[in-house]
């Protein structure tokens, strides 16, 4: 399925990950819908757009077509998450990581899933302690920036065909001196 391309104050959107075409192109044809849905979640600033991708990080998004209008069942979005679950970009990854926290936060996830979600984007190192730290807000800003730079070098990693660690945890453990198998028994990765 090709992304969605929409316009909208002179802003195109494009090259979304299709759990944000399936769960959020309804409420997205128009600003006034997505504004209705609880704050203004299109925004340009020159050809710039901040755009639908970050949508999915409002839960009152979710909330308007999963939960009050139910036009999207949740076991569709389940599934849609599931199956699209394949960031391949910062912004796909980091959306996807967005939605499972507000799922997770609403009781739509359990715990026991979303840990499998973590570790299916950095691998079964550490458990996906990290991820679930960070998605829990019990991440300090220089960790989440950190956070950001490894995300980036994974995922560009087929695209720039540059050598980067195979996790999250190898990638940060550089700066930490943690490395996946080497840190100690229950020590935190943080």
């Amino acid at each position: 399925m090709d992304s969605l391309v929409c316009t909208v104050d002179n802003c195109r959107v494009f090259n979304l990950p299709r759990l944000i075409e399936t769960s959020l192109s309804g409420a997205a044809n128009t600003k006034r819908l997505i504004d209705k849905a609880g704050r203004r979640l299109l925004r340009a600033q020159a050809e710039y757009a901040v755009g639908i991708g970050t949508a999915a990080r409002s839960l009152a998004a979710l909330d308007r077509v999963v939960f009050n209008e139910r036009r999207i069942p949740l076991e569709s979005l389940l599934h849609a998450l599931s199956i699209d679950f394949q960031a391949t970009n910062l912004t796909e990854a980091w959306t996807m990581m967005q939605v499972y926290q507000g799922l997770y936060a609403r009781g739509a996830v359990s715990a026991d899933r979303l840990r499998a979600v973590n570790n299916y984007q950095c691998g079964h190192y550490n458990d996906g302690e990290f991820i679930r730290r960070l998605l829990l807000d019990s991440a300090d800003e220089e960790t989440v920036y950190l956070y950001h730079q490894a995300l980036m070098r994974l995922c560009c990693q087929a695209k720039m065909k540059v050598s980067c660690p195979d996790s999250l945890n190898a990638a940060l453990g550089a700066r930490t001196g943690a490395t996946p198998d080497g840190r100690r028994a229950g020590a935190p990765f943080l």
